[in-house]
């Protein structure tokens, strides 16, 4: 003989990892969904044993030249901003005195062997997000003999010992 439930279950969602990126997703769909499911977080450490106690996280997308646009280049444009617009929030709710979550604004300088074209939708997220010239880069005392293009912008650095 079997049972059948009457009862409808929670859906549920395991995130597998506790750092940086795992417990901030676990965080904003608890947020956003409060308790219309299960979650839990599978992981083989927890803070303050994670690898992002010790490395933290810099909110940064990656960006692959124009002729690898595929799958994963359309994902990263899609959840960039979301990520970006949360710390940025999070950065907000910082004391003006210190940094008691662990957000930090922080200076961003990519360097890219080949040319890279411009692409609009950085140039949207942050708002400082610029092609420096070889002359630009010079001038700041940057490597600039051996590159193509640098590209610059400020993003937020997750400090995990205190964010986690």
């Amino acid at each position: 003989m079997s049972a059948v439930s009457l009862h409808k279950s929670k859906p549920r969602i395991a995130i597998v990892g506790a750092g940086v990126s795992g417990l901030t997703v676990a965080v904003v769909l608890a947020e956003t969904f409060g308790k219309q499911f299960e979650l839990t977080v599978i992981a083989e450490k927890f803070s303050p044993d994670t690898t992002s106690d010790r490395a933290g996280a810099l909110i940064t997308p990656w960006i692959t030249p124009a002729e690898d646009e595929g799958v994963f280049q359309r994902d990263v444009r899609k959840w960039a901003p979301t990520t970006f617009h949360h710390f940025k929030h999070l950065h907000r709710c910082n004391s003006p005195v210190g940094n008691e979550n662990g957000i930090f604004r922080m200076p961003i300088y990519e360097f890219h062997s080949k040319q890279c074209q411009p692409v609009s939708w950085l140039r949207a997220l942050f708002q400082d997000y610029q092609e420096l010239s070889k002359d630009e880069a010079k001038g700041m005392g940057l490597p600039y003999r051996e590159f193509e293009s640098i590209t610059t912008f400020t993003t937020f650095l997750v400090r995990g010992t205190v964010y986690l």
